[in-house]
């Protein structure tokens, strides 16, 4: 769907996100490559159609709003087998987490995520971009919202996304525990059928950490 990010670019922006976040830069890497092929793959989905109506396409209206862009013209993920699609980005996103890192706010409870198994009218807004709640922003410097679909805001949002999910321990478990999280969320990452994403983002990751190891000449 599109052109994928270039090696070179693409290890700058997850080296940059290894130091803010202790995500290994091959980890971030091995996540992108299985989500999108380095942003090569976006999707061929509709919002209207595959992403979770109750869910994630209010929330999707409002954050491409803030960023001044068209909903109807951006790529979205089509549906997987396994449930919803939507997601957004190299990273690939949903709108209803990519709220949390974007600094999104429901202006009626004042966060970003339901607590206590709130319902469809948590989704419905309204929703409100606050700068101080912008975590990607604010770790990358940046003077405009953060986009789901920049490489550099995908790669240092994904790194974070692992960072709390347990990769920053840097040890292969708890690497590979959280990319299943990432993939499935914290209960969907102990079910054996979601393996083979844990087991191919390590795969990806003993490579790119070699390709890595060759340039810094180890």
């Amino acid at each position: 769907d599109s052109a994928a990010i270039p090696f070179g670019t693409a290890l700058t922006y997850a080296q940059a996100a290894e130091r803010a976040t202790g995500t290994r830069a091959a980890v971030t890497l091995a996540v992108l490559k299985q989500e999108t092929n380095l942003g090569e793959n976006l999707g061929t989905g509709t919002w209207r159609v595959d992403m979770a109506p109750t869910r994630d396409q209010p929330v999707f209206v409002y954050i491409t709003a803030a960023l001044g862009l068209d909903p109807n013209a951006m790529p979205v993920s089509k549906k997987p087998w396994y449930g919803w699609g939507g997601a957004m980005g190299p990273g690939q996103f949903i709108p209803s987490t990519w709220v949390c890192y974007g600094g999104f706010v429901n202006t009626n409870t004042n966060t970003c995520a339901p607590s206590g198994g709130a319902g469809s009218s948590f989704w419905q807004g309204p929703w409100q971009y606050t700068v101080s709640k912008d975590r990607v922003r604010k770790l990358l410097g940046t003077a405009a919202p953060s986009n789901p679909w920049d490489a550099q805001t995908a790669i240092m949002a994904t790194a974070m996304l692992m960072a709390d999910n347990g990769a920053d321990a840097q040890t292969p478990a708890a690497e590979r525990l959280a990319a299943l999280r990432y993939f499935a969320g914290w209960t969907g990452a102990r079910n054996p059928a979601y393996s083979f994403y844990g087991d191919g983002v390590m795969g990806f990751a003993a490579r790119f950490q070699t390709d890595i190891n060759q340039l810094a000449g180890l």
